[in-house]
Order: structure tokens, then sequence, then C-alpha cells
């Protein structure tokens, strides 16, 4: 089994909008709100995220759940049948266990493999565009 790194990580995500909101800064009345995510990595930099929600607290109790799921996994394994799993925690906490590859880590194996380098560069160009 490889070994994984969790962690928790967040985005400024649209979490919806608002027609009434609209304005010419923000045509469409996005409301703007912090997501987080539990991010799995593997030793050769390729990344799993999950969302959790927009509640840090929730997505610090998600990352505890997952660490006390492997761990009592990994101890005993007398007690690997009746150790909680992590989507047990997440089916009762109403997320549904939906783990999504993520871009590799900077640098990493992965991203060299991937060519993630070339991707963003293509993304830096695109966004370096002048829109008319």
């Amino acid at each position: 089994m490889t070994n994984l790194a969790a962690g928790i990580h967040s985005d400024i995500v649209s979490l919806g909008q608002n027609p009434e909101m609209a304005d010419m800064a923000n045509p469409r009345g996005d409301i703007w709100g912090e997501l987080f995510y539990l991010t799995l990595v593997d030793p050769n930099g390729y990344r799993w995220m999950q969302a959790i929600g927009t509640d840090k607290v929730l997505a610090q109790k998600a990352l505890e759940a997952l660490d006390n799921s492997v761990t009592l996994r990994n101890e005993d394994p007398r007690t690997k049948e009746k150790a909680p799993t992590f989507a047990k925690w997440l089916e009762l906490a109403g997320i549904p266990l939906d783990f999504r590859p993520a871009p590799p880590v900077y640098g990493s194996e992965a991203y060299e493999a991937e060519g993630q380098g070339e991707v963003d560069a293509m993304r830096e160009r695109e966004d370096d565009r002048v829109p008319f």
C-alpha cells in the first residue's frame, strides 16, 4: 500500500449566484466564499481532492477522521473489521465520497510525467492575452 500524505487546503470559489447582487464588477452576481478540500498526495506527487464544504472546523474533523481510520486499521489487525472507515464518517456527515484527481504537485515526478509545466505555461499565456 502506498503511503499518502493528507492535508487540508482551500480555494476561493463561486458558491452560487444572486442576480440582485450583480453590478459592473460582478455581472452574474456571484457569491464568493472559501471552500475546503481534503487533499491526498502520493510520494510521486499525484494528488486527489475531496470537497468538504465551507466550514473549516468540519474540514479539520474530516482530516482527523481519516487519520484515526488509518491509524486504527494499521495498529492492530484484529480491530481492522471494527475500525470506523473514513467513508462511513463522510456518510454520517452527509458528504458524498468523491475524491477527484487534481493537478500534480509542482516540481514532482508526476508534474514532469504529466506535462503539467506545459499546461501551466499555456494557462499563463491565455491569462496574459488582451481581451480585444
